[in-house]
């Protein structure tokens, strides 16, 4: 498992066997149809989606966020 985090802000993301559904610790400043941006320093990579739905799960603290028009961006930025 690779742990991204987020350029402007900080959490763990797990991306699913879908490639298209990334879960991640709960954030109350996250909001569909934002652009993010997460960076892998296991990978050296950094990819930016764009936020097409949420899912909290209060339980367990965490949301599922459907995630449309990935792509790979300048790790650089990343530094």
């Amino acid at each position: 498992m690779t742990t991204f985090h987020l350029l402007e802000k900080t959490f763990a993301a797990v991306f699913s066997g879908h490639k298209n559904v990334v879960t991640v610790a709960h954030r109350d400043d996250t909001f569909v149809g934002e652009r993010i941006r997460l960076c892998s320093d296991d990978l050296k990579l950094a990819v930016a989606m764009t936020v097409t739905s949420l899912v909290h799960s209060p339980s367990k603290d965490t949301m599922t966020m459907s995630i449309d028009n990935m792509e790979e961006i300048d790790y650089a930025i990343c530094a």
